[in-house]
């Protein structure tokens, strides 16, 4: 079936481009750096099969040709070295070669194991990482073939796509039970994250700085963080099934193939939008603006990304099957029938072929057999054809002692802790092996020295005390006619420091309860933080955020009654974040109220009266005690409060005046102190006078004795002799007392007032309602009188009679109030 571009989705876009129209474009996510190495599957962790800083020059010459055991993978070619992997001659197996490109000389080789014929491979920053299908992931030194480490994948048990190293990281996925994509530290070997896909084979991640891209059957299509592992997109096509294939990341957009029936589609790299469909068996090449792709038996060039037309159309001996690679004005392309060809990529012509005696397989990316494929790097293309991997090198190659044409380069971004990989840049004659010296430059990249300890690799990794320096990579290059001048990358950028790392978590100050501030320290922490961010949480069990709580300060809300809070402090740096959990604070406690009433407000010293308290709400523990004064009551101290509402204490008072009562609830951390208090009116208790002696004559002896009779007292009364008018609101009260009175007290509207034995002068009263009582006691008896009046205001005439007629002259002063008064207006 013809390749189809442009169709569906495309028209609009390519009729707003024939009629001249000037369009938006999203800007593309950050993509793989061209390079001239090849480090994984087509070529580069975007998997565009795109290349351009070495351009090979046809005609090619084959340089050598090595016989394998069995069927060869897709080639890496890095820093003078060829690495593939190939099956073992009978049985399950794949085993892993280091080839040097210049000869064809094995340099080592390690056997990978697992199970059927698959295995996979990626380069980044001086390591080789394999996979197997049993989910073995083995790390090895690219130079000496040292094995690093292995790190056996867990949770699934089919691994049949190829592993993408770039930035830190190796992303590989696997399937069995559903599907998940890992993520692996280059340097450790340890898990960094996984996430769960549909459903997790034979689709190698496409990688950029932002990105890590798989594509599976029924356009079942995801883009993860590269970092965190956090979904950011998810398109969903109509069904869901085993077996994906690469995708390519390019221009952009994400070209994601299917191998069922929904159809090959291109989605925006940054939003997964559907932006178009195609159709394409093997993974196209992509750059320049250009899209190549195999199909049918031919090879296909595409204008505008593939949006345009077709630009021309090669069929070769029409058994065309390979993915197709670019190298500078070059597009490679395979045959079944072993023919191998270069197409200018301007005129769609072959410009040179050759038969490599051997059917160049089509990549089958969809069983548990090696993926194949072409490889371009360094001046030289390595074709595997059957078990025998070829290389063939360009007119420009040259010959003699190498000659650098493009400086070497420090690729990765420099960062404490992470390592950096060497680029040897473009060398004339082929060589056969290179030596690198690091050097530790300041931060304008003078100043240079060489590092002594670790600096003469292929790859150098930072310590935390250079952050802040460049570094400078200086490469030697040899053949067999002999050794090269040294060349010298540009500085790199400065060493970023380690992302920020918690050394003493944060901490809470303050009262945990409603209404009060509590502050949060940042902790301490290493690499120098340039900022902090905090997030309140609340914890009743679980924690989950405080909406808006993001201050370094947060006042306890009554939402948080019954909970206990944290909070979490985030340290970034140039680098990177972190985040630490501070301590949880005590229960935050339910706020209570306490209502305190008295059965009298006022009494007679000694007189018996009973307080009670009420807390709300209900609380099942704590005490509450009653004090006077300051001074615990007798008897009212700690009273227990389990499952009560509230509480009484009855007791007496000495003295006399005013004393402040007090009732306080406390002791459960479940719930707020708190207090309430009253005013209670004490009253002296009357002198008893004892009555004077009475002296009894003895009678005379011719008398007889009369008992003397005993005087009882006579009982109290009192009478309010005067009625106050509606209008004295500072009135006197007169009253009569009679019999044997030894107390008096007063009252207005319940509260003890001044009196004497006959009248009560009142203070100043507002108008409304009052009640006026006097009470008396004497031996054995007692009397109470009371009145009740309404005071009320002055009539509106009564105060309108005082103001001046309106034709009298006003005063003088008067009038300069008025003067005044309209200034201040």
């Amino acid at each position: 079936m013809p390749l189809s571009l442009g169709s569906l989705a495309r028209k609009p876009l390519i009729a707003a481009l024939a009629a001249g129209l000037v369009l938006a474009i999203v800007p593309a996510a950050a993509e793989a750096t061209s390079s001239d190495q090849a480090v994984a599957y087509q070529l580069d962790p975007a998997h565009d099969g795109y290349q351009t800083d070495d351009p090979i020059t046809a005609p090619l010459s084959q340089a050598w040709s090595d016989t394998l055991p069995g069927a060869v993978s897709y080639p890496l070619v890095v820093n003078g070295v060829v690495y593939v992997t190939a099956s073992v001659a009978s049985g399950y197996g794949t085993t892993l070669y280091a080839i040097e490109q210049a000869t064809g000389a094995t340099l080592w080789t390690h056997a990978l194991g697992g199970t059927y014929n698959f295995s996979g491979l990626a380069y980044d920053a001086g390591q080789i990482f394999t996979i197997n299908f049993g989910g073995q992931l083995t790390a090895f030194n690219a130079s000496t073939g040292a094995t690093d480490w292995v790190l056996a994948l867990s949770g699934q048990t089919a691994f049949s796509s190829a592993p993408t190293a770039a930035n830190g990281y190796v992303y590989v996925a696997g399937a069995g039970t559903g599907g998940t994509v890992y993520a692996v530290s280059e340097s450790t070997g340890a898990l960094a994250w996984t996430a769960p896909v549909e459903n997790g084979d034979d689709s190698s991640p496409a990688v950029s700085a932002t990105g890590v891209y798989v594509t599976y059957a029924c356009d079942q299509d995801y883009d993860f963080n590269p970092v965190t592992g956090a979904l950011i997109w998810h398109f969903s096509g109509n069904c869901d099934g085993g077996g994906g294939k690469t995708p390519v990341l390019a221009g952009g957009d994400i070209f994601a193939r299917d191998n069922g029936s929904s159809g090959d589609v291109v989605l925006s790299a940054s939003g997964g939008t559907d932006v178009g469909s195609f159709e394409s068996p093997y993974a196209p090449a992509a750059g320049g603006g250009e899209l190549y792709s195999a199909s049918g038996g031919s090879l296909v060039a595409f204008a505008e990304w593939g949006l345009g037309s077709t630009e021309w159309s090669f069929s070769g001996d029409s058994h065309l099957d390979t993915a197709p690679l670019v190298d500078g004005s070059l597009a490679f392309e395979g045959s079944s029938s072993g023919e191998l060809y270069a197409i200018d990529t301007s005129t769609g012509t072959s410009v040179w072929s050759t038969n490599t005696g051997s059917a160049i397989a089509a990549p089958d990316e969809e069983g548990s057999v090696l993926v194949t494929g072409l490889g371009v790097g360094e001046n030289t293309l390595i074709v595997p054809a059957g078990k025998t991997l070829l290389a063939y090198t360009g007119a420009n190659v040259g010959s003699g002692i190498p000659s650098n044409t493009v400086a070497p380069s420090v690729t990765g971004a420099p960062a404490a802790n992470t390592a950096l990989g060497a680029d040897v840049g473009v060398w004339t004659a082929l060589p056969g092996s290179y030596t690198y010296l690091w050097s530790l430059c300041d931060p304008t990249g003078g100043n240079c020295a060489p590092i002594t300890t670790g600096g003469s690799g292929e790859s150098y990794t930072p310590t935390a005390q250079e952050a802040g320096d460049t570094l400078e990579l200086t490469v030697t290059a040899a053949n067999g006619s002999g050794t090269s001048n040294a060349s010298t990358s540009a500085p790199s950028s400065p060493i970023a420091p380690l992302a920020p790392a918690n050394q003493t978590a944060p901490a809470i100050s303050g009262t945990a309860s409603v209404g009060q501030t509590l502050s949060a320290s940042t902790g301490a922490w290493s690499s120098r933080p340039s900022g902090y961010a905090y997030q309140w949480l609340r914890c009743t069990g679980s924690c989950s955020a405080i909406t808006g709580a993001t201050a370094s300060t947060y006042v306890v809300a009554a939402a948080d009654a019954a909970a206990r809070l944290e909070v979490q402090v985030t340290a970034t740096n140039v680098t990177g974040s972190a985040t630490s959990t501070s301590p949880q604070t005590a229960l935050v406690p339910t706020p209570t109220t306490v209502t305190l009433t008295t059965s009298s407000t006022s009494i007679l010293a000694g007189d018996s009266l009973t307080f009670e308290a009420l807390v709300a709400p209900n609380v099942n523990g704590g005490t509450l005690t009653f004090a006077a004064d300051g001074t615990v009551i007798p008897g009212c101290s700690a009273i227990a409060m389990s499952s009560l509402e509230g509480a009484k204490c009855t007791g007496s008072l000495d003295g006399s005046g005013q004393v402040t009562i007090t009732a306080t609830y406390s002791g459960d951390s479940s719930f707020a102190a708190a207090s309430a208090s009253l005013t209670q009116i004490v009253t002296a208790a009357p002198i008893t006078t004892p009555p004077p002696a009475v002296i009894e004559t003895p009678p005379a002896a011719s008398e007889t004795p009369v008992p003397a009779a005993s005087a009882a007292p006579t009982p109290v009364a009192v009478a309010i002799d005067t009625n106050p008018s509606a209008r004295t609101t500072d009135p006197t009260i007169g009253y009569t007392e009679t019999g044997s009175v030894t107390s008096t007290i007063c009252t207005i509207d319940g509260l003890g007032t001044p009196c004497s034995s006959s009248s009560a002068k009142l203070s100043k009263l507002s108008s409304g309602h009052h009640t006026f009582q006097v009470k008396v006691s004497g031996a054995g008896s007692s009397a109470t009188a009371e009145v009740l009046w309404v005071i009320t205001k002055l009539p509106a005439a009564s105060s309108a009679a005082k103001k001046p007629a309106k034709d009298s002259k006003p005063h003088a002063k008067h009038k300069k109030k008025k003067k005044k008064k309209k200034q201040t207006r």
